[in-house]
């Protein structure tokens, strides 16, 4: 009860007390008199009136209050309605998502988030129209206008809308956003409220996600998942004849040894854009694991998958880049009939690759061979002849040291490719005018291990593999890269040792003038029992250049 009505009431009491006495004295008045004379009759008339003046005043004065109240109850009401009005603005104006406002189906207000995102000034976009911001139509194929308007309309019915739009903004660039679209009773009138979130970093990152469930890292072709579930999707009769080609990448293992794991994953991708490029665009090319490649062709008989297969191997050849040759071995197999095991056929194809694999492996080392001379020709600028000097002194030492044939032919071999192991070292450090850092020195004495490993896993180099690791060892122990002393020493490697000695210090080079043999002849004796084998060098300087001194 408030302190007005309060005091209302404590006035009518007061006004009911006052009745009450004064009736009381004129009907005592009266009861003296034995009669009801003019005088009691206008006193109990004029309290009755006063009484009823005061309730009139008190009944008038309460719905003056009563006004008070409600008039003050509506300023209460319009002030908090402001209040709330000056909250949602400023929530509105600091929201993080975009904010926007329509009513029949133009827009009415933005707050500055909205703005910063779509890039557009707000006297331009306010009365448009919201899908005139978007593009004519969404990823789904369907129309911007229809299906924006659809959203609304079920929106201004009471139903809350969420969905994914794209948006391409005047700067060309296109953002993915987030939309909810509720309705609200704003004055008494309908308005749609669409709050908008940028999820363009999100989509971008699932569309990452999904291409790398799908797609190998390395070579962006399909991966093993893929292939596997396209070859159950697509094994019908409908696809028949369904061909299968399987292929290996030749020498991976030696660009891995040789080189690093980084040049053989640049084989790995050439080998890949090669197979890609060979292939149709309905082909299913993918990376089945390792060195390994499989494509699926639908449609496509055995002859046409063979001629696939000739334009790769063609494109192999044809393919320079890279310290090793690109080879791919290739096998060919083909589902005629839904009695056919899918899996089988590809099991077919794999060991049809096997078989060339194995049949032009001979092909294919000799290959990497001479790809291997070819690189270490032009990184070491060595001439063909320098190999053939080496190659006439070493035989001509072997004969003096009665080798055999094959013992000759090894040794020629190896005086060939003794420094094959340089092909894996930078070319601005095998070619540098001046000194070598430690750092730099470290690389080049890593060469002959690099070159043990590559003959190693050669078959018909091989046997020259000890020779290519020992050739920079000396007879004193103090050489690289085991420190082997005497006899330690393989023969063969200490006979090129002294050769490829002899012929540094008689040519002319970039670097150095030459000497002649005759102080060649005296270097070598100098050096006798330190860095080479002090019988090979008086049987070298006695018998092999003796008449060229």
């Amino acid at each position: 009860m408030t302190t007005e009505r309060r005091s209302n009431t404590a006035v009518m009491i007061c006004a009911a007390v006052v009745f009450v006495i004064l009736s009381s004295i004129f009907l005592y008045i009266w009861y003296l008199q034995k009669e009801l004379n003019w005088m009691v009759s206008l006193g109990l008339f004029f309290s009755l009136l006063i009484f009823l003046l005061v309730l009139f005043l008190l009944r008038e004065n309460r719905k003056v209050g009563d006004a008070q109240e409600a008039l003050r109850q509506r300023e209460q009401e319009f002030q908090a309605l402001q209040e709330s009005e000056r909250k949602y603005r400023r929530l509105f104006d600091s929201a993080n998502d975009a904010i926007l406002l329509m009513k029949e189906g133009r827009l009415i207000e933005c707050n500055p988030k909205f703005l910063e995102l779509f890039e557009a000034k707000k006297e331009k976009i306010i009365g448009e129209t919201p899908y005139s911001l978007s593009s004519s139509s969404q990823p789904d194929g369907r129309e911007s206008k229809e299906k924006l308007l659809e959203k609304i309309s079920l929106a201004e019915a009471g139903e809350p809308q969420m969905f994914e739009w794209r948006h391409i903004r005047q700067d060309g660039k296109i953002i993915d956003i987030d939309v909810s679209l509720n309705r609200l009773i704003i004055q008494e009138e309908t308005v749609v409220q669409a709050i908008i979130r940028d999820i363009t970093e999100r989509k971008k990152s699932e569309g990452q996600l999904i291409y790398l469930s799908f797609n190998d890292k390395l070579t962006g072709l399909y991966n093993r998942a893929y292939f596997e579930q396209e070859l159950k999707r697509l094994d019908t009769a409908r696809q028949l004849p369904i061909s299968i080609i399987m292929g290996d990448v030749n020498g991976l293992k030696l660009v891995n040894d040789v080189f690093g794991h980084h040049e053989g994953d640049k084989l790995l991708v050439r080998a890949a854009k090669i197979i890609k490029n060979s292939c149709r665009k309905e082909d299913i090319v993918s990376r089945w694991g390792g060195d390994e490649f499989i494509i699926m062709l639908p449609r496509t008989s055995k002859e046409n998958a063979r001629e696939i297969s000739t334009r790769i191997r063609d494109a192999c050849r044809q393919s320079n880049s890279g310290s090793i040759q690109t080879s791919i071995s290739l096998g060919v197999a083909v589902k005629e009939n839904m009695d056919q095991n899918i899996y089988t056929v590809l099991k077919e194809a794999e060991d049809n690759m096997y078989k060339h694999k194995f049949t032009e492996s001979k092909s294919i080392r000799s290959s990497v061979i001479s790809t291997l001379l070819k690189t270490l020709g032009e990184k070491t600028h060595e001439t063909e002849e320098h190999t053939l000097r080496l190659e006439k002194l070493a035989r001509k030492m072997g004969k003096e040291l009665n080798l055999t044939e094959s013992q000759l032919d090894d040794l020629a071999l190896l005086a060939m490719l003794h420094d094959i192991g340089k092909i894996a070292v930078p070319e601005t450090i095998l070619t540098k005018p001046g000194s070598l850092t430690p750092k730099e020195w470290d690389k080049i004495k890593s060469h002959p291990e690099i070159g043990y490993r590559i003959a190693s896993s050669i078959v018909e180099l091989s046997h020259i593999a000890d020779g290519i690791l020992a050739h920079h060892e000396w007879w004193d122990g103090s050489g690289y890269p085991r420190g082997l002393k005497e006899e330690e020493i393989p023969l063969h490697a200490r006979i090129i040792g002294v050769v490829d000695a002899y012929d540094v210090m008689t040519q002319k080079s970039a670097y150095k003038k030459a000497i002649s043999p005759a102080q060649a002849k005296e270097e070598l004796e100098k050096l006798a029992g330190h860095q080479f084998d002090p019988y090979l060098i008086q049987l070298f300087n006695e018998k092999v250049i003796s008449e060229l001194v």
